[in-house]
């Protein structure tokens, strides 16, 4: 367990002071006002599932505010993916609001000012994912921020199901804390999820969103191969190649691109992988697919701003400057 904020640990009078505290240290500078409930409780555990970030929160009723001096003290430039499972919660972001009930999801751009206004005692799982993981599409992601899908969408009733059972298996240890593949398998089950929604609240037809993640899936599983293209994703699901460009080309991106990004990051999580300092950079790139180490080299630096070694040895461009 990664982080663990617990009110119980100070007496009732410095229970809110610390919650504001040692909560916007755990996850990111923010204000809290208007406690209704004295003395205040909260928690908040945490977990690191590779790059991504998982957060358990319970607390009393109180207003969080996200506002622009917040965000110039720290921003972690990540999406904040939430299962609201207790209590009412209204969120806003940009020109979006959202009143919640339990089993709904709803996401928030921590590189903007938000609100959340838990109007009763409230319990969140909530997914931080890095937003250069979410590119192409993560502008439009961003712009329809404090958007709710409701409980029983769809793959929104999938997805809770697994996130809540793997919520519950971090709490108990029966599921390892720094598994990246977990991690993996949350980045690729959230941009089927969010990234499909129509901007009125509402999800696109869960049709094309299950097929898509249905292939991501897919490529993920099979990235080591280096014959993987778009005639075999296509003939394993039972479309033409036709089918399967236009499904990409709807997200802003094409297939080969995307076995593309998703190869470049998997060397880019192993270059920086200490457990793996032994191994050479070619061999990285070859388990992801790569047959030129030159070739790879230069996707590499187009993507992240640096050569692979430059990478392993920790000269990297923060991530505002990373190449989508």
């Amino acid at each position: 367990m990664a982080v663990v904020v617990d009110t119980d640990v100070v007496s009732p009078s410095e229970r809110f002071e610390f919650w504001q505290a040692a909560s916007s240290q755990a996850l990111m500078p923010f204000s809290i006002r208007d406690s209704r409930e004295q003395p205040f409780s909260g928690r908040i555990a945490g977990y690191e599932l590779g790059a991504v970030r998982m957060f358990r929160i319970t607390s009393q009723p109180s207003v969080v505010l996200r506002t622009r001096e917040g965000i110039l003290a720290g921003d972690p430039e990540c999406l904040q993916v939430a299962i609201h499972l207790r209590g009412k919660t209204v969120v806003k972001q940009g020109d979006h609001a959202a009143a919640l009930k339990v089993g709904d999801f709803t996401w928030l751009d921590s590189s903007r000012p938000f609100t959340i206004d838990n109007l009763e005692p409230v319990e969140w799982l909530v997914f931080g994912l890095p937003k250069h993981l979410l590119r192409p599409k993560v502008d439009r992601i961003c712009d329809q921020a404090a958007t709710r899908i409701p409980r029983n969408h769809g793959l929104g009733r999938v997805a809770r199901a697994f996130l809540c059972q793997l919520g519950k298996g971090l709490d108990n240890g029966t599921v390892l804390e720094n598994d990246t593949n977990v991690g993996e398998g949350i980045l690729s089950l959230m941009r089927a999820l969010i990234g499909n929604t129509d901007g009125h609240g509402g999800a696109t037809p869960t049709g094309r969103a299950a097929l898509l993640f249905r292939i991501e899936n897919f490529i993920e599983a099979g990235l080591g191969d280096p014959s993987l293209g778009p005639e075999q994703v296509a003939r394993a699901h039972f479309i033409s190649t036709r089918q399967l460009n236009r499904l990409f080309e709807i997200e802003g991106r094409s297939v080969c691109d995307w076995i593309r990004e998703r190869r470049l990051d998997r060397c880019r999580r192993d270059l920086g992988d200490q457990a793996l300092a032994g191994e050479t950079v070619y061999t990285i790139a070859s388990r992801w697919g790569f047959r030129s180490h030159a070739h790879f080299s230069r996707l590499f630096k187009a993507a992240y701003g640096c050569s692979p070694s430059e990478y392993r040895r920790g000269t990297r461009p923060s991530s505002r400057d990373r190449v989508p």
